[in-house]
């Protein structure tokens, strides 16, 4: 009895010490939180003390977190085929992000 308790044991730590795939739409709900949020995200991770920094500063904050996002977003937007909703909210998520951008004149 012992024994079988410690190979469960053993089963549910290699469980939760192997890492686990991220969940696609867990990643475009979050990436769609923080482009409809840039705006807060970029002044909460520059602000200091109280004080904000430059125009250009911000917007070139904005640009890297944008095109950071596009990115990863791409990369597991390509391992979603399957016409899902999880797929189309990949795509809603990819279109934003280029919008920003566009609006931001960052695409080449």
């Amino acid at each position: 009895m012992i024994e079988e308790l410690i190979r469960q044991l053993e089963t549910v730590l290699e469980n939760e010490l192997e890492p686990r795939e991220d969940d696609p739409r867990e990643i475009f709900e979050n990436a769609l939180w923080t482009i409809e949020n840039i705006d807060k995200v970029v002044e909460d991770r520059l602000s200091y003390k109280g004080f904000l920094p430059s125009d250009g500063r911000v917007e070139q904050a904005k640009i890297g977190l944008l095109s950071s996002l596009c990115s990863q977003v791409s990369v597991v937007w390509d391992t979603v085929n399957d016409n899902s909703e999880i797929e189309a909210l990949g795509e809603r998520v990819l279109n934003l992000a280029c919008d920003e951008l566009d609006k931001l004149n960052a695409l080449q």
